[in-house]
């Protein structure tokens, strides 16, 4: 994974939950949620790992997808919102092991970001059953600024580079966003898909995002 923030720090606004499980041998699904159709949330931190995933009748539950891996994770490339970043192969085999593992679950619908990556590693999910898909800018990735496109082991000797790790909240990138900014529309997005939801639907989007929402 190429992220950068810690869940941790980011903001003060965090979601109450409760943890179904987290599908065991696929680490791009971040987490599985079950949320209450009100909002005013604080958050748990412990998972319970399993191979089942069960779905409460009296609450949403909210699959939180990270892309599976692109060419730019394989090469240690912080890649932004660069267009043109496609899957590696073992994203593209991840994509498909996302369809199998999530085959039996009764998903309304699948929100992705505008980037190609979440589009690829949603589309054999989507494909397979057939399922209406929304795009929401929401849920893009961070903009990096002039951070995008550069080596992480070349940003990881820069003076922000502390900050994001230790106070996340306070960082702005370099003519790009802000750890909040990013955090409030993420958060936003996902109050909204809750109310439009009645059981089950999923989110793909990028690693600090969904830290962020956690």
């Amino acid at each position: 994974s190429n992220n950068l923030g810690n869940a941790n720090c980011i903001g003060n606004r965090l979601l109450r939950h409760q943890w179904i499980a987290e599908l065991s041998g696929s680490s791009f699904v971040h987490r599985i949620w079950r949320l209450p159709h009100s909002s005013g949330f604080i958050a748990a931190r412990s998972p319970i790992w399993g191979s089942r995933v069960g779905v409460s009748q009296s609450a949403v539950t909210v699959l939180l997808i990270r892309h599976a891996r692109s060419v730019a994770n394989a090469e240690g490339i912080l890649a932004g919102r660069l267009p043109g970043i496609e899957l590696d192969e073992d994203g593209i085999e991840q994509s498909n092991l996302l369809a199998s593992k999530l085959k039996n679950l009764p998903i309304e619908f699948v929100v992705h970001s505008d980037l190609e990556r979440t589009k690829k590693t949603v589309a054999p999910l989507i494909s397979e059953r057939n399922l209406k898909n929304v795009e929401d800018v929401a849920f893009t990735e961070c903009d990096y600024g002039d951070w995008s496109g550069r080596k992480l082991s070349e940003l990881a000797l820069e003076p922000l580079w502390k900050d994001i790790q230790t106070r996340p909240s306070s960082v702005r990138f370099p003519r790009g966003e802000s750890m909040v900014e990013m955090q409030e529309r993420a958060v936003g997005g996902l109050e909204h898909w809750i109310q439009k939801a009645d059981s089950v639907f999923a989110i793909c989007s990028h690693g600090d995002v969904i830290k962020s929402m956690v």
